[in-house]
């Protein structure tokens, strides 16, 4: 049986919780081709995998959180998605980036056999792959951020009660922005603070802006 849900992580080291940055992979990272599963067709958002370093050089753990449809769907497989990480694992590594933390679900409404599911807790809108990063990362979701293109990015982020979503231009971002505008209407009096920015690099800039006004952040420059 195949898993529905990925995990690949980097030892967190220190026992206090520490800040992380969430990011959605296709329209935030990778440019959105639809059901991205093939090396060949891997190109990143612009200045995207130097933000990622420079996140790294800051102390802040990045972990990617996707949802794989293409897998529950039968479009692909996980030996598909592993090789397009480790081709952004090695394109990161040239600009001296990583991800500390990788977490994929296939599971799906209309997806086959074990991936069948109507709601799964760790499909994004729904928040489990940033509780479960969370825990096993020891992050601080309440000093986090998230950065997505879609609604269901956003959501996934203002419902795991994150200190504060980045909605991006790329992707889907452009033609969500309305459809985020009315579900921040649902979350009104939620705590987590909402920005919208161009890319993934401009909102790295606005999340560190933040940050270093923190006093207790314990990854400062590290």
């Amino acid at each position: 049986m195949m898993p529905v849900v990925y995990r690949r992580l980097r030892a967190r080291r220190g026992p206090f919780r520490v800040p992380g940055i969430f990011l959605d992979r296709d329209g935030v990272l990778a440019e959105e081709v639809g059901h991205l599963h093939r090396v060949s067709d891997l190109r990143y958002v612009e200045g995207a995998l130097r933000a990622i370093a420079w996140l790294n050089t800051l102390g802040l753990p990045v972990v990617l959180i996707t949802n794989q449809a293409g897998i529950g769907r039968g479009l692909y497989g996980w030996k598909e998605f592993r090789e397009v990480q480790e081709q952004i694992e090695r394109d990161l590594a040239c600009f001296g980036g990583r991800l500390d933390g990788v977490w994929a679900c296939a599971a799906h409404p209309l997806g086959r056999g074990e991936f069948a599911h109507p709601c799964h807790p760790f499909r994004k809108p729904n928040a489990g792959m940033l509780y479960d990063a969370a825990e096993c990362m020891h992050l601080d979701l309440c000093r986090s951020w998230l950065i997505g293109d879609q609604l269901s990015d956003i959501e996934a982020g203002l419902r795991a009660g994150v200190a504060g979503v980045c909605h991006v231009a790329t992707g889907h971002g452009a033609a969500t922005r309305t459809e985020v505008e009315c579900l921040l209407e649902n979350f009104r009096g939620c705590p987590s603070e909402f920005c919208s920015c161009t890319s993934l690099a401009e909102a790295a800039q606005y999340i560190l802006e933040k940050l270093e006004r923190e006093p207790a952040w314990v990854g400062k420059r590290s």
